[in-house]
């Protein structure tokens, strides 16, 4: 019988997942890169299984980022979906967060489906060291509990624009969006 870590695995191998906009805003707060928690789960360590949540099957792992720092992450199956989502729960060594949100859903997000939802466009900030990049990101509400999500192109985007500044390349992060240096303001 296939676990949901297996289903899950699956399912983000053949690149059927997505993000919602609540777990990019805190992957982007801890500074996760979602490239590196999706290529963490085919190592990740069930710490919990939950096959029959109501919102659909999950699992809490442990798995690694690419600087090999431990991340706790919830991944999540939509029930009746044939895609796999992770709810993204980051837990590093101490007192800190838990990553909501990623999420895959083959039915949902097949643009031939008569009730594809529509999108709207946001704007993404990205902050690292003294830059912020204002990214463009379009939003797509699948009225499921962990929505809005959003589009698989734009998490990359988003992760090539982190990967970017955190190297000093202002140039190539551009690319995506506006960037601004931060300047300190003297108090007072």
């Amino acid at each position: 019988m296939e676990t949901t870590i297996d289903r899950i695995r699956n399912l983000v191998a053949q690149g059927m997942w997505k993000v919602s906009d609540h777990a990019a805003d805190e992957m982007d707060e801890d500074g996760i890169l979602p490239a590196d928690v999706l290529n963490g789960v085919q190592s990740a360590v069930v710490v919990e299984d939950y096959p029959t949540f109501a919102k659909g099957p999950c699992v809490l792992v442990l798995q690694s980022d690419g600087a090999r720092k431990a991340l706790h992450v919830v991944w999540r199956n939509s029930r009746g979906s044939d895609s796999a989502g992770r709810c993204r729960d980051r837990i590093p060594p101490g007192p800190r967060s838990m990553v909501r949100g990623f999420s895959a859903e083959t039915a949902m997000t097949s643009p031939t489906s008569p009730t594809s939802p529509a999108s709207r466009k946001r704007i993404k900030r990205v902050h690292e060291g003294e830059y912020v990049a204002e990214i463009e990101v379009s939003l797509t509400d699948f009225n499921q509990p962990w929505g809005p999500y959003l589009e698989n192109e734009d998490v990359m985007k988003l992760d090539s624009v982190r990967r970017a500044l955190r190297s000093g390349d202002v140039r190539q992060a551009a690319q995506y969006g506006r960037v601004f240096r931060l300047i300190p303001v003297p108090a007072a």
